[in-house]
Parts: C-alpha cells; sequence; structure tokens
C-alpha cells in the first residue's frame, strides 16, 4: 500500500475593500470640519453686526457706547479663539476632502481587484 495523498486548492478571499469606510470617515471629519468653521466665525458676524448696529446709530444720532463694547468684545473674541478655529475647522474640511476622494480610488480599484482575472482582462479588452 502506498500512501497517497490529495490536494486541496482553495481560493483566496479576496482582499478587503476599505473604500466605504475611508469615504465615509473623510465625509464625517469634512463635516466635523464645516461645523467647527462656522463655530468659530461667530465672532466675525458679531463684530459686522456690531459695525453695522455702531454706523445705524450715528447716523440717527443715538448713543453707541454699548455697541461699542459689543465690538469689541466679539472683536477680541475673533482674534483669540474664532480665527484659528475657523483656520483648523477649514484644515479638517480639506483634509476630509481628501479622504473621500482616497475612499472613492479605493471602492473603484477594489471593485476592479474583485473581479476573477478572466472578467478583468475581458474588462480592460473591451475599454481600449
Amino acid at each position: 500500500n502506498e500512501p497517497t495523498s490529495s490536494l486541496v486548492v482553495v481560493a483566496a478571499p479576496p482582499p478587503p475593500n476599505y473604500g466605504l469606510p475611508t469615504l465615509l470617515g473623510g465625509a464625517s471629519v469634512a463635516a466635523l470640519g464645516s461645523v467647527v468653521t462656522a463655530v468659530g466665525a461667530v465672532p466675525f458676524f458679531g463684530h459686522s453686526a456690531a459695525v453695522d448696529a455702531i454706523n445705524a446709530a450715528e447716523r440717527n444720532k443715538a448713543d453707541a457706547q454699548a455697541l461699542q463694547a459689543s465690538q469689541q468684545e466679539n472683536r477680541a473674541a475673533w482674534e483669540s479663539w474664532g480665527q484659528p478655529t475657523v483656520v483648523v475647522g477649514s484644515a479638517a474640511i480639506g483634509l476630509g476632502v481628501v479622504v473621500v476622494a482616497a475612499g472613492i480610488f479605493l471602492m473603484v480599484d477594489g471593485a476592479e481587484e474583485a473581479l476573477p482575472e478572466r472578467e478583468r482582462r475581458t474588462s480592460t479588452r473591451n475599454a481600449r
């Protein structure tokens, strides 16, 4: 009796596609960046509103001292935390957009890699 050996060939599973999680992560970062940018812009718009109110008060010959205090508070807030917050939020939006693009690339590239070799060659040949 001769020992027999059997060889079993198992197809490897397709590589994982990280496209969708990457896309969703990038979209989340961009959305968070939008919120941070909006919060950081509040003192800027408060300052603009105070300037408009001061101008209107001066046209009407009204007392604008309270409005000037509001303008100074908003200016101090803008210069202390508003500007840096807007910069960080804008950077997060930019980073999120880049990550979304990478996620789309991974989804398209992963879809191509998931095709069997025969279909991949056929789809490449038909694309020419």
